[in-house]
């Protein structure tokens, strides 16, 4: 089974749009159920067997003067979430992760992160899994808005390319994307996700790689694509 469950075939019904009262206190996740789900593989952290995923949740109404728990619920196949007439359910085993169901929203912010833990289970993640998380209504916190109350984990052990490494990033860094050659980057790095950095962090990471394949030509055991071309003649970046 797929996170992606069920598509129910239902005739349109009119939605009544929510309206917030300030006074009172809102929670739901900062990107939209569809926005850039989460996705993480272990073979980008390949000496670690647990992760620690943090997402972003926002507050609508005024900021609280204490900390105070919200709720999270992990979604199942026999309750799945319906979106529109999609039907999405976790497909991960609790072996694969921890969540706290009474996450702890701070005092003062309007931005806080919820976290989950991943386990590495080898068998069960050679193909990737969901994880699908909602916010719940308790004593100190209702639902926001209906396209912002489940975030979507996926979580394998399976290589795959990063959102990151688009045309743009192959273009001026390191060429065509493969798996090989992204395996060896973290292998050479220690890093795995270069979203969130500027260009000058990227040229010095895209630069230790450069010289670890040069490195490793130079040692005559050179990193080699499937079809036996080396990974070095592939890359774009002058070093």
């Amino acid at each position: 089974m797929v996170c992606l469950a069920t598509v129910i075939l239902t005739g349109c019904e009119e939605q009544q749009l929510p309206t917030y009262d300030v006074n009172t206190h809102y929670v739901h996740f900062e990107r939209m159920w569809n926005d850039r789900p989460v996705r993480f593989s272990f073979q980008t952290t390949p000496l670690e067997n647990d992760y620690t995923v943090r997402i972003p949740v926002t507050l609508i109404g005024l900021a609280i003067t204490e900390d105070k728990d919200y709720a999270v619920s992990v979604v199942t196949e026999d309750e799945p979430y319906k979106v529109g007439n999609v039907e999405y359910a976790t497909t991960a085993s609790p072996a694969v992760y921890d969540i706290d169901l009474a996450q702890t929203f701070s005092a003062g912010v309007y931005s806080d992160e919820l976290e989950i833990t991943l386990h590495n289970v080898p068998d069960e993640l050679e193909e990737e899994k969901c994880i699908v998380l909602r916010i719940e209504n308790n004593e100190n916190f209702f639902q926001g808005p209906q396209e912002y109350l489940i975030s979507i984990i996926y979580v394998s052990n399976i290589i795959s390319q990063p959102d990151w490494w688009d045309d743009d990033f192959s273009l001026i860094y390191l060429g065509p994307y493969s798996d090989i050659k992204y395996r060896h980057f973290i292998i050479a790095t220690g890093v795995s996700d270069l979203s969130e950095m500027d260009n000058s962090e990227i040229d010095a990471y895209v630069r230790e790689y450069v010289y670890y394949l040069r490195e490793q030509d130079a040692k005559r055991t050179p990193v080699l694509e499937k079809d036996g071309s080396k990974v070095l003649d592939t890359i774009n970046f002058s070093a």
